[in-house]
């Protein structure tokens, strides 16, 4: 007899982020960009939105699940080699599409906020294997963009699988600690 495990119940979501240039400057430290630069972002973003990937998985509890096709990762190592400043434009609009996406679709997480990373299972592993997708014993993805989060959607550190890592988390701590010195 073979037991069949438990999965969620996938809905792909049709996703069309906007560019958002401050995001972009943002996450890559410019102040300045020339036009240039700017129109071969564009360009590039709607490459890179080719292979952007967004599901829900459940129905009113679930989770929220957005990554990119892992030929990206491929193609953004190779051209490290040929054409870094590209490459690192190329990282830089991956990150800023996942978090864009995610924002469209909860807009309550917007850009500054978290998405709390849940705790890995059983359930939640199987459900991501026919996407192509597996979560890791830390709770990341295996795929280098991308995310996962609880729905309905809390900004809330304390059910993060990440809390005791979490670089962002570990900085505001640091600085509540100096300032109550």
């Amino acid at each position: 007899m073979r037991v069949t495990m438990k999965s969620l119940p996938a809905k792909q979501l049709k996703l069309s982020p906007e560019f958002d240039l401050e995001v972009f400057m943002s996450l890559s430290g410019q102040r300045r960009i020339v036009t240039e630069k700017v129109l071969q972002a564009e360009k590039e973003w709607q490459r890179l939105c080719s292979y952007l990937k967004a599901y829900r998985l459940g129905q009113n509890k679930g989770y929220l699940v957005i990554f990119l096709d892992p030929a990206i990762e491929k193609e953004i190592d190779q051209a490290m080699d040929t054409d870094p400043d590209m490459a690192e434009q190329q990282e830089i609009l991956a990150q800023s599409l996942i978090m864009t996406s995610m924002c469209q679709v909860l807009p309550q997480a917007n850009i500054g906020s978290c998405a709390p990373v849940p705790e890995p299972n059983k359930i939640l592993k199987q459900s991501l294997k026919p996407l192509g997708v597996d979560i890791q014993k830390t709770g990341r993805l295996d795929v280098r963009y991308g995310v996962v989060t609880k729905l309905p959607y809390k900004n809330d550190c304390q059910d993060c699988a990440l809390k005791s890592s979490c670089a962002k988390r570990l900085f505001i701590s640091q600085k509540q600690d100096r300032t109550s010195t």
